[in-house]
């Protein structure tokens, strides 16, 4: 997919959208660096890949997590994807503020059912923060708001 080129307020969309889940993967293209690791951590999350989402991170990076705090991030998804049962996820937007600051965010819808059953339905905006040497993710920030 192309980029859009549209500015919001100084914030450049990434025309990035599609589907991803488990069963299938409907990835939309990406033509940077950065826009590949966020499609990488993405299908990692809806494919439960807790291997893979190693790989996307610094060997310090970390997840801060409006439900459980700040934790290392291999310790966040080792704990968490093996859990996951189903999941479907709809990528809705890539973003960048145009400068080379290393932060972008990514809104998606994502439907999850647990192993113990426990369903997960909601809108997601996970922010990253790209180290500059690595080109890994050294902080992803999550933000939920899931429907009630």
């Amino acid at each position: 997919m192309k980029k859009l080129g549209v500015n919001f307020t100084a914030i450049y969309v990434m025309g990035l959208a599609g589907i991803i889940t488990s069963a299938q993967a409907e990835v939309p293209s990406a033509s940077t660096p950065v826009e590949k690791q966020i499609l990488r951590y993405l299908t990692n999350l809806a494919t439960g890949n807790a291997a893979d989402m190693k790989a996307v991170f610094t060997p310090q990076g970390y997840v801060i997590s409006t439900t459980q705090g700040k934790k290392p991030a291999i310790v966040f998804f080792t704990n968490l994807l093996p859990q996951l049962k189903e999941e479907k996820m709809t990528l809705h937007r890539v973003y960048s503020n145009g400068k080379p600051s290393g932060w972008y965010s990514a809104s998606f819808h994502y439907t999850f059912t647990l192993k113990d059953g426990e369903q997960r339905d909601g809108d997601y905006t996970d922010e990253f923060h790209v180290d500059s040497v690595s080109g890994k993710f050294d902080q992803v920030i999550m933000y939920e708001n899931l429907k009630f």
